[in-house]
């Protein structure tokens, strides 16, 4: 390996800051919270990516940064292969907000919304009777 791609490889692992490894997987995400303003607040919506620490999802609800939810990760048959499948849940923050662009020209704003998980996920096995 030559000097050059050495300290290219040295700089790249320095700026990756990840200790868990993020899965790109759509799983349905239910948020709940409250808006600054004392509004009950509550969603559902569809991850894009999850690690051990927290999820990114898209929404059109004005989440704010910092701003503490509670959310429900489900883990569907189609995923997780057996019954019952877990529902995975804990508190989580806001911690960064990316404009998305509109689906249609005057349509509703979109955000990317990423949470960190306050504490590891507690899980909770549903869907005894179900396959879908």
């Amino acid at each position: 390996m030559l000097e050059g791609e050495v300290t290219e490889l040295v700089v790249e692992k320095s700026l990756e800051r990840r200790k868990f490894a993020r899965l790109n997987l759509e799983l349905p995400i239910h948020i709940s919270g409250t808006d600054a303003q004392g509004h009950k607040l509550e969603e559902s919506s569809v991850t894009v990516n999850v690690s051990a620490r927290g999820a990114y999802f898209t929404s059109h609800t004005p989440f704010r940064e910092p701003m503490d939810l509670d959310v429900a990760i489900s883990v569907p048959y189609s995923v997780w292969g057996k019954l019952p499948f877990p529902r995975l849940e804990a508190p989580a923050r806001v911690v960064r907000l990316d404009r998305q662009p509109r689906h249609a020209p005057n349509g509703p704003e979109r955000w990317g919304v990423a949470v960190c998980f306050e504490q590891a996920l507690s899980a909770t096995f549903e869907g005894a009777g179900e396959t879908s």
